[in-house]
């Protein structure tokens, strides 16, 4: 991969044109709420340690160092309880305490169509949500009574396919058009209806398909593994393939603190065969029902426009706040380039690699759709409930920068790589409306941050 940096001060207007105020230089381009959403929001469910004594029972390890517990903000998460050295076990789920699908899943291979593709991954999903359904029915008499038990605490409404009609309507201004999955409408148009996985109209079967994707690894609902938050900015353990005979196995991949939060990744993962390709933040946000913290990753597959975007001060892990924070802006590159600096040519293919003007016109075109659906639909709350508002700006904010980000050193790279395609000149017209659209983007943005001060 390749980085870029931009300084922040353009992303203070661009977090202004939002209903949501920040306090601090990273903290205006992540998140500042009373609730993280860069974590799920998983319910208490009473007493959550009878998930660890049941795991235990069925001859699982699970470390005297760690304890499932409610975040001082609020949120449930795994913790450590004591310091735990890297590579140090953190526990061993046992196969008979997952509902899987092992045996009967269907697997999509490389020569599979996109839709093929999906439709399996759409057969296993409902797969799993039937035997999640018969395992619930079966009650004290399942062998998976206490993990079902938990389960059933879990509350409706956690993705954005199961918000109030409301937060759904906004939702769908403001999201992109998905290419195979819609970020709101998802559940409908694949699972519900006649001779097909559920029935319309059935709430309770409705959340088990939410639950079985915003809880599960496609095949899988794991104990335990599905209370560990996502963090990819602060990802602290490793695992062996939940596919092994004897079960799943994680450790912690660095050394983790007495109080620190134990977060796991929910689209870098072993078993997740390279969805971070064509997966990123808005998906995210679609299957987990949260806008993650950086770094942030956009994956337009169907244009071929893919990128991650990431604060340096989170990974210089620098908190001083009198400094100014910077974007780094990746592109994932094949190679880099190995020719010194003045030579004429350089090293440089990329299945993905930097957009090109047409791609780069893409995203100009998306960034402005978002700061003008902003201004019709961002501007009073109305009747979304405060958490869907609250996701929905912070999702708005972080498109809206870090696509801008990235249109910047796209223009920037291109310049320096493929000066043909600008025709080598700062008078080409693609270079002039490349940088016009910007210019008219930042005018527009300090426009509406000037209405709010008002």
């Amino acid at each position: 991969m390749r980085q870029y940096n931009i300084t922040m001060n353009i992303l203070f207007l661009l977090a202004a044109a939002t209903s949501i105020l920040f306090s601090s230089p990273i903290v205006a381009v992540t998140t500042t709420t009373t609730t993280p959403t860069n974590v799920e929001h998983h319910d208490d469910g009473g007493d959550d340690h009878s998930i660890i004594s049941w795991i235990r029972s069925m001859g699982g390890m699970v470390s005297k160092k760690i304890e499932i517990k409610r975040h001082p903000i609020g949120y449930m998460g795994v913790f450590a309880r004591e310091d735990i050295g890297r590579k140090e076990d953190l526990f061993r789920i046992p196969r008979e305490c997952f509902i899987e699908i092992f045996d009967n899943r269907q697997i999509a291979s490389w020569e599979d169509s996109r839709e093929k593709a999906y439709a399996k991954h759409n057969e296993n999903l409902c797969h799993i949500t039937h035997k999640l359904i018969k395992e619930i029915n079966a009650g004290e008499e399942s062998q998976l009574a206490p993990y079902t038990a938990y389960l059933e605490t879990q509350t409706p409404g956690q993705i954005p396919a199961t918000w109030s009609e409301e937060g759904k309507d906004l939702m769908r201004k403001i999201a992109y058009p998905m290419a195979d999955y819609s970020m709101v409408d998802w559940i409908s148009r694949n699972f519900t209806g006649y001779n097909r996985c559920i029935p319309s109209d059935d709430p309770f079967q409705e959340h088990m398909v939410a639950m079985t994707v915003q809880r599960g690894y496609d095949v899988a609902l794991i104990p335990l593994w599905d209370m560990v938050n996502h963090d990819n900015g602060r990802l602290n353990t490793e695992n062996d393939s939940m596919y092994n005979d004897n079960g799943l196995q994680v450790r912690a991949s660095k050394p983790i603190k007495a109080g620190e939060e134990i977060f796991a990744t929910y689209d870098k993962c072993l078993d997740c065969r390279n969805t971070h390709v064509f997966w990123g933040t808005p998906e995210i946000l679609r299957d987990f029902g949260f806008v993650e913290g950086y770094p942030h990753r956009w994956v337009w597959y169907e244009h071929g426009i893919w990128f991650e975007v990431d604060s340096k001060k989170r990974t210089e892990k620098n908190d001083q706040t009198d400094i100014p924070d910077e974007l780094l802006v990746f592109f994932e590159e094949a190679t880099s380039p190995t020719k010194p600096s003045d030579s004429e040519e350089e090293d440089y293919t990329d299945p993905y690699g930097i957009p090109d003007p047409g791609q780069i016109q893409f995203l100009q075109d998306e960034v402005s759709r978002l700061i003008k659906v902003g201004e019709m639909v961002l501007k009073e709350q109305g009747n979304v409930p405060d958490r869907e508002w609250q996701i929905i700006n912070e999702f708005h904010v972080a498109a809206v920068t870090d696509i801008s980000a990235a249109i910047n050193y796209s223009i920037q790279r291109n310049s320096m790589i493929n000066p043909e395609d600008l025709e080598g000149s700062e008078d080409s017209e693609d270079s002039e409306d490349a940088e016009d659209t910007i210019d008219a983007t930042m005018l527009l943005v300090q426009g509406v941050s000037a209405q709010k001060e008002l």
